[in-house]
């Protein structure tokens, strides 16, 4: 399915797979296949839209995303949370590829922050780290704690 992109063709919900890790490995593998590139010459990106990403081997659209210390929304990005905003909000779907690792991110580095993504609230499992637009310094979200979590216990 994931050469004829089956599996890709929706949003892909990380939290109903059995082992998260391991897909995004798998993406990795094939993109490196497919572009004849190294794994390890291989970062992960990300963009609010697809269109930010630009032409990649293979894309997919993430949704289920739960975000801490920020809100977020496109175009923008990171947002200081309102008042009396819950602990974790929705992120928007996030579009992600594995891209060469000389190819510069979609967003450059003084207007984003890179936000960690952990399995669930324990911040044990870190599952990978992205790069998401903001309003401020990345100091900022640093220090208010942000991050992405693939689900939280109610």
């Amino acid at each position: 399915q994931l050469e004829g992109g089956g599996l890709l063709r929706g949003a892909v919900r990380l939290n109903e797979l059995l082992n998260p890790g391991f897909f995004l490995t798998a993406l990795r593998q094939q993109t490196a296949c497919v572009s004849q590139l190294p794994m390890d010459g291989l970062h992960l990106v990300c963009a609010l839209s697809a269109a930010e990403l630009g032409d990649t081997a293979l894309s997919f659209e993430v949704d289920g995303l739960l975000l801490q210390g920020a809100s977020c929304a496109a175009p923008h990005g990171l947002a200081p949370l309102a008042e009396g905003a819950g602990t974790f909000a929705p992120l928007p779907p996030l579009h992600l590829a594995w891209v060469a690792t000389d190819r510069r991110d979609p967003y450059p580095l003084d207007k984003s922050a890179l936000i960690p993504i952990y399995e669930n609230q324990t911040r044990e499992s870190l599952l990978s780290e992205v790069r998401l637009p903001c309003t401020s310094t990345e100091s900022i979200w640093l220090q208010a704690g942000c991050a992405l979590f693939l689900s939280v216990d109610a």
